[in-house]
């Protein structure tokens, strides 16, 4: 499913569906960040990964990968940045 428009032509989900709600995929948003992962009533749910968009063209983003909890990061997980560090 896509739709919006942006700077990357909108945003873009392809995964699973249960009563018209997200359940485990990936979502690519119009700004560049991407998030792979669990769904619950239609956010961000459980484990998943999300990738922030990078501030370069070329470069990586900060990643962050553990639980999420309605929609938030939940602290338990970690963030890794492109230089190698990670918290």
């Amino acid at each position: 499913m896509s739709w919006g428009k942006g700077e990357n032509g909108g945003d873009i989900y392809k995964g699973l569906w249960h009563n018209d709600r997200r359940v485990k995929g990936w979502l690519k948003m119009s700004d560049g960040t991407e998030y792979e992962g669990e769904w619950e009533d239609d956010v961000m749910h459980g484990h998943g990964r999300l990738t922030f968009r990078p501030d370069k063209k070329g470069e990586k983003g900060v990643v962050y990968e553990g639980r999420f909890r309605n929609g938030i990061q939940a602290n338990e997980g970690t963030l890794s940045y492109p230089n190698s560090d990670f918290y």
